[in-house]
């Protein structure tokens, strides 16, 4: 009985020093926390009162803050309401030199064609207005012209990019997803007619009807680089 008592004595000792162990660790964290919180807060303060005091300063000496030139905001009122309308323009590095493939060098037409209408889409997207769009198209024609693309395949591919269908091109458009078979070859110049020889001889194909469940839809035309 003795034996038990103690035992007894000594487990109530430990699970009071656990007790104190944990009430200690918890008041520690809730002490961490509030130390985090209030030195978060301070530092906001800070940077708060260093930005209004640089705005004073630049407002005292009669500074503007420079704002990039591709980039900039228009202040405009409209029934009574100022509003604030971020005004966009195609950005360029200052060492572009506009080197694009030259339309005598041994690339698909697709290329040629496809890149041109990818450009011409970035330049319709990041112009917010049909003046610096017109300027940007104006130049990237030029550049075409002296790369070698003819005129009329230039007016050609960039006849359907109107400034009044930037908001069509600014919504993302979902593709459904099709499983189409790549037909791989190595590009020949030579042989001009490829697509409209397959597409032509496609028939052969959808009239065995294994083939046709295999492949539902005609082949597309995928170059692989020469070797």
């Amino acid at each position: 009985m003795i034996t038990s008592g103690k035992s007894d004595t000594s487990k109530s000792t430990s699970w009071k020093v656990l007790e104190t162990v944990l009430s200690h660790l918890k008041s520690v964290k809730q002490k961490a926390e509030r130390g985090f919180v209030e030195a978060l807060t301070r530092f906001h303060y800070r940077h708060l009162e260093r930005q209004k005091s640089k705005l004073n300063k630049e407002k005292s000496k009669g500074h503007r803050r420079k704002v990039p030139r591709h980039s900039c905001i228009q202040r405009q009122q409209i029934q009574g309401t100022i509003l604030l309308i971020l005004d966009t323009k195609t950005h360029f590095k200052p060492m572009e030199t506009f080197q694009y493939t030259h339309f005598t060098s041994c690339h698909p037409p697709s290329v040629k064609n496809g890149f041109v209408k990818g450009e011409c889409l970035r330049i319709l997207r990041t112009n917010s207005s049909d003046a610096t769009f017109d300027e940007n198209i104006s130049n990237f024609k030029k550049h075409l012209g002296d790369r070698g693309y003819p005129q009329n395949l230039i007016d050609k591919i960039l006849s359907g990019k109107k400034f009044t269908g930037r908001t069509t091109a600014l919504k993302q458009n979902k593709k459904e997803r099709k499983e189409i078979l790549p037909f791989v070859t190595q590009y020949q110049p030579s042989i001009s007619n490829l697509k409209e020889a397959l597409l032509k001889n496609w028939h052969l194909i959808q009239n065995q009807p294994r083939l046709r469940q295999i492949f539902k839809q005609p082949p597309i035309l995928s170059y692989k680089r020469n070797l």
